[in-house]
């Protein structure tokens, strides 16, 4: 899955800002991200560049000029499509891992 999906999932809340984005991902204890910045700036341009989401820049007095972020009517049909998907199941036991323990006793061909 990508973290695209949930940045969309926080957007159709509120309108937020990466930094806002970045915090809710650091208290989540449902999310496996780390939420750093380049995930989700790099995310956040990808979104508007495809439309999904909208910029708007807001200007402030002393401070540097925040951006906020914003989902689309587009972005809100991607996320639905999305969530109408069938999803992965969570790969908690690994026969892959199992079987990867004992490859030593293969010969080279077989592995």
């Amino acid at each position: 899955m990508s973290i695209k999906y949930a940045i969309l999932g926080f957007l159709s809340w509120d309108s937020f800002t990466g930094y806002d984005l970045k915090k809710m991902f650091a208290e989540s204890e449902t999310f496996h991200w780390s939420g750093n910045n380049n995930q989700i700036y790099r995310s956040l341009v990808a979104l508007h560049k495809g439309g999904l989401v909208s910029k708007e820049v807001e200007h402030q007095e002393s401070l540097p000029s925040r951006k906020v972020y914003t989902i689309t009517a587009a972005g809100r049909a991607y996320l639905r499509e999305w969530l109408l998907t069938a999803p992965e199941l969570p790969q908690n036991k690994s026969e892959f891992h199992v079987q990867l323990s004992w490859a030593d006793q293969l010969t080279a061909a077989e592995l």
